[in-house]
């Protein structure tokens, strides 16, 4: 499964991941600086999962409709880096069948998948 990591995702969620052989492009390393339009843009077009920490790429999706592979929302301000880390790494190893075409949320108490699909 091929990952797009938003410029907002802790670098070594990103090495972990790579660490489990997860295909992972950070927008930081190759599109640093693109707007939430065009990272979704790239999302869809590479057939990348995206995750972040930036809740506007549900708007971008529910309300303008805007293609995408899937993407995993990580909503865990309230818990340590390790903590975040850890969670998303075992979530994404853990659930990685459910992300394609749908909007996962990751809340330190759970992992919330609303399904769907692109236009």
């Amino acid at each position: 499964m091929k990952l797009l990591a938003d410029e907002n995702l802790d670098n070594e969620i990103i090495m972990q991941l790579r660490k489990l052989n997860f295909d992972v492009v950070s927008i930081r390393e190759f599109y640093s600086g693109y707007d939430d339009f065009y990272v979704l843009e790239i999302s869809f077009n590479e057939n990348r999962i995206l995750i972040t920490e930036d809740k506007d790429f549900g708007e971008l999706v529910n309300k303008y409709e805007q293609n995408h592979c899937g993407i995993i929302l990580l909503r865990l301000q309230d818990i340590s880096r390790e903590d975040k880390i850890k969670l998303t790494v075992e979530s994404v190893k853990n659930y990685i069948n459910e992300f394609p075409l749908n909007f996962t949320v990751i809340t330190s108490k759970s992992i919330r998948i609303k399904k769907g699909s692109t236009k």
